[in-house]
C-alpha cells in the first residue's frame, strides 16, 4: 500500500520540519515579553571589551553590495556610534535579515533546488526608517571614470582623514 506520506512532497516537508525542530531545540529557543523568539546562547551575550582592545577610530566602507551579515554587523556598529561609515548605502536591511541555516528542498515537480532561511537575525540597535540600508557618514559614490581607472574614493578619502589626525 502506498502511504501519503511516502510521496516525495511530504517527505521533503516533513524533512524540512524535522530539521527546523531539531535546530531549535538545540538552540532552545524561546519566547519572550513580546512574542519574539529568542536564542539564549551565551555566546550572543553582550560582552566587556578587553582593556587591551583597539580605541582607535574605526572606518567601515560600504555601498549597495553590502548584504546580510555585513549589514548585522554595520547595524551594530553604527547603533552604538563606534565606526565611520564611508561609501553609499547598503544593499540590505538596517533592522536586519532573513538568513541563518537555510535547508536545501527540492520541488518534486520541476526539481528546483529552493533553499529556504529559517531565522530572521536582527540587530539589538533599529531605525524607523524601514527598507533601507545603512545610510554613510560620508556619502561617496565613485563614478564611472573612477572604475574604469581603478581608483577606489572612498578608501583614498579614509586614508587621507588618517593623515589629518
Amino acid at each position: 500500500m502506498d502511504y501519503i506520506w511516502n510521496k516525495p512532497i511530504f517527505r521533503q516537508v516533513g524533512y524540512f520540519f524535522e530539521i527546523q525542530f531539531r535546530f531549535f531545540k538545540w538552540c532552545m529557543i524561546r519566547k519572550d515579553e513580546n512574542n519574539n523568539y529568542t536564542l539564549p546562547l551565551a555566546a550572543l551575550r553582550l560582552g566587556h571589551p578587553n582593556q587591551n582592545g583597539f580605541k582607535g577610530k574605526l572606518y567601515v566602507l560600504i555601498n549597495g553590495g553590502s548584504f546580510s551579515a555585513s549589514c548585522i554587523l554595520s547595524s551594530n556598529l553604527k547603533g552604538t556610534k563606534r565606526a565611520v561609515f564611508v561609501g553609499e548605502e547598503t544593499g540590505g536591511d538596517y533592522n536586519g535579515c532573513v538568513a541563518g541555516w537555510a535547508p536545501e528542498i527540492k520541488l518534486p515537480n520541476s526539481r528546483l533546488n529552493l533553499r529556504l532561511p529559517l531565522l530572521i537575525i536582527q540587530p539589538k540597535q533599529k531605525t524607523n526608517i524601514e527598507g533601507h540600508g545603512i545610510f554613510p557618514d560620508v556619502e561617496i559614490e565613485p563614478s564611472l571614470t573612477d572604475k574604469i581607472n581603478n581608483i577606489d574614493p572612498e578608501l583614498n578619502w579614509v586614508l587621507d582623514d588618517i593623515k589629518k589626525q
